[in-house]
């Protein structure tokens, strides 16, 4: 069962650890743009009209918005335009167009409030919320930036809608063979764009054959020529990394009166026919890439699915036991109740064992236990360990020996103590507490000691390090193709080189953390489990004669280290009335008292031991909290080279 476990723990560590990864990388803001439309009419000047609007989704705290409008050609970076005489050719943004329009939406209602808030523009030398003069950002002397506010009106509303228009004079650059428009639209917003929906009209424009376009700056988008003078862009999840950019060319009769200083003496209609031809190879390349290292990320978790499950077949499964029966009437083995934990609980050593050990200390005759008789019938009965100081120590194991120093030495007198001292100790004293602490790792340790002579267990994690670990190197070989070569390609892999080493750090944990019991380990693992189960089930048992006291209690304190000790002793309960008990030591009789019961002493030392623990902890926690006040804080595809371009922010 624990191996499976391991297993399946293995694989919920590489799916979440992705989805993280995933979530971490993908998820840009909590804002969320749920549609841009724009429609964006050219003029027989090769003036351009943008009429664009936005739906956005935001969550409670935003107030204002800056819409930056890149104006600018970007002639000085565009390759085409190399030996051209280009400097003529500007474009500049009419102010006097420049409007916005703000409302958000109440159900079916659209609700203008363009009165009611602020709007600042840049060219104005207005100044934002903050009382910072309003620009782009970043600084560019080519554009201008809108600012609309919203605190008169409580800030933004869950649905806003942005509604701006404007328009760019001589967007259009004409040549001697062609004429082009070549612009970039938005670059770089608050988030997302889960839809975009652009329209061109082209009014004058008559030959269909000259009309070409193209896209760029986008994952998912897609251009249709629906008639003349009109085009259809459409695009779906634009990233806050992407643009929207087009390039259209077209004849140029279609824009008849450009200006003058907007034509470029030159042909250009094959070079850039050629250009975008390359762009699209290159940008196919990149898709086969992408899809490509999709499809070996795919392989690569399922390789490695396999050979964890491998690796967890001939290393970290559990060995068929010879043993099958559903019970085990007797002590499988004669070892101590804090060895038989550390087998069962796969090298574990609890709270249980301390008291399992201390019950077993008084069944071998070590310690005595003594309830005061004057104190019976109280809710609490106050009990005193007594060291029996006519048995030598010699016999005993280490970590029984260990007992007998932390309780008796450590927290009694040396010859007994009593159970309000052991619920006592440390609650005041940090040097107790620490004590404390000490010797129960030590018990751990020595317990751990003792229990590894048995050879419960394999060193299977070293084996399957020294063989599988080799396997890691796919991940990481997956990992420096993603995140370094893939890169110089200009393929964006990151996510996939993350979860190659999501699968490197799940697969190495994985090979760390096996643990398998030997196959005689496991054999008497089997057997410990069948007694458990014929503890917890024997009074069912019709045909099973109770044997005696003195071996229920030896039964007993393998009992409490299992952590069943309750559910036998409300069995023995009814059973022990009608044995003779005079010769028990902690179910013996003697202790029977009003408002006394059978096995006060198994309940009474697990909980002390456990008050103990909880005060000690207490204890620790204040001394650090009052020691470490100090009052300070801890170290804690492809561009066209388009024009225009600004993107937009909220806050």
């Amino acid at each position: 069962m624990k191996n499976k476990k391991g297993f399946i723990v293995f694989s919920v560590i590489v799916i979440v650890f992705c989805f993280i990864v995933l979530a971490a990388i993908l998820t840009d803001s909590n804002i969320a743009i749920e549609s841009y439309d724009a429609i964006i009419d050219v003029d027989e000047a090769g003036n351009m009209t943008v009429d664009e609007t936005w739906v956005i989704r935001y969550p409670e705290g935003y107030n204002v918005r800056f819409r930056d409008l890149k104006y600018g050609k970007n002639h000085l970076n565009n390759p085409l335009m190399s030996g051209l005489n280009y400097q003529n050719d500007q474009s500049a943004l009419d102010l006097n167009t420049i409007k916005a329009r703000v409302s958000y939406i109440d159900g079916d209602d659209i609700i203008d409030i363009t009165d009611k808030i602020g709007i600042g523009y840049s060219y104005l030398g207005d100044r934002d919320e903050l009382g910072e003069p309003i620009e782009c950002y970043p600084y560019s002397s080519e554009c201008e930036s809108v600012f609309v506010n919203l605190q008169a009106v409580g800030g933004m509303k869950e649905k806003m809608v942005f509604e701006y228009t404007y328009t760019i004079n001589g967007a259009v650059t004409g040549y001697d063979d062609i004429s082009e428009l070549n612009w970039v639209l938005f670059a770089g917003v608050e988030a997302t764009v889960k839809k975009a929906q652009v329209k061109i009209n082209l009014y004058n424009n008559t030959n269909l054959d000259a009309l070409r376009v193209w896209g760029h700056g986008l994952s998912q988008g897609n251009i249709d020529i629906t008639s003349l003078k009109e085009i259809n862009i459409s695009a779906r999840n634009i990233k806050t990394t992407e643009e929207l950019e087009f390039r259209i060319l077209m004849d140029n009769t279609t824009v008849a009166n450009i200006a003058n200083d907007n034509v470029i003496v030159g042909a250009m209609q094959e070079k850039i026919i050629n250009y975008e031809s390359k762009l699209a190879r290159e940008t196919n390349i990149k898709n086969i890439i992408a899809k490509t290292i999709n499809l070996l990320t795919i392989i690569l978790v399922i390789v490695m699915v396999y050979i964890t499950y491998k690796v967890y077949k001939k290393y970290d499964k559990e060995y068929v036991p010879e043993f099958s029966g559903i019970y085990y009437r007797e002590l499988p083995y004669d070892y101590t109740p804090a060895e038989m934990s550390f087998l069962y609980y796969f090298g574990k050593t609890n709270d249980e064992d301390v008291t399992a050990t201390l019950l077993d200390l008084v069944r071998k005759g070590y310690l005595e236990l003594e309830v005061a008789p004057s104190v019976t019938n109280k809710k609490r009965n106050d009990m005193t360990i007594h060291l029996k100081q006519d048995k030598p120590l010699t016999k005993l194991l280490p970590h029984e020996e260990h007992i007998i120093q932390w309780f008796i030495k450590d927290i009694g007198d040396g010859s007994k103590v009593t159970i309000d001292q052991i619920e006592k100790y440390g609650k005041k004293s940090y040097a107790e507490a620490t004590k404390f602490t000490n010797r129960g790792s030590q018990f751990k340790r020595k317990v751990k000691t003792e229990a590894e002579k048995h050879d419960f267990f394999e060193n299977a994690a070293e084996k399957a390090k020294n063989k599988a670990q080799i396997y890691v190197l796919l991940p990481i070989a997956f990992a420096i193709i993603c995140l370094l070569i893939v890169p110089m390609l200009d393929v964006d892999a990151s996510v996939n080189g993350f979860i190659s080493l999501a699968i490197m750090v799940a697969y190495l944990v994985y090979l760390y953390s096996i643990k398998r019991r030997s196959k005689e380990g496991n054999e008497q693992f089997a057997k410990w489990k069948a007694f458990k189960r014929f503890l917890e089930e024997f009074s069912m048992m019709k045909d099973y004669p109770m044997p005696s006291v003195v071996v229920w209690e030896h039964y007993l304190v393998y009992a409490t280290s299992l952590k069943i000790a309750d559910k036998v002793m409300a069995q023995l309960r009814v059973k022990l009335p009608e044995m003779d008990t005079e010769e028990g030591t902690f179910l013996s009789n003697r202790y029977v008292y009003p408002g006394f019961y059978y096995g006060y002493m198994v309940n009474r030392i697990n909980r002390s031991v456990s008050i103990a623990k909880n005060n000690v902890v207490s204890t620790i926690a204040r001394h650090n909290t009052s020691s470490g006040s100090g009052h300070g804080g801890g170290f804690s595809g492809g561009s066209s080279f388009g024009g225009g371009g600004g993107g937009a922010r909220s806050r």
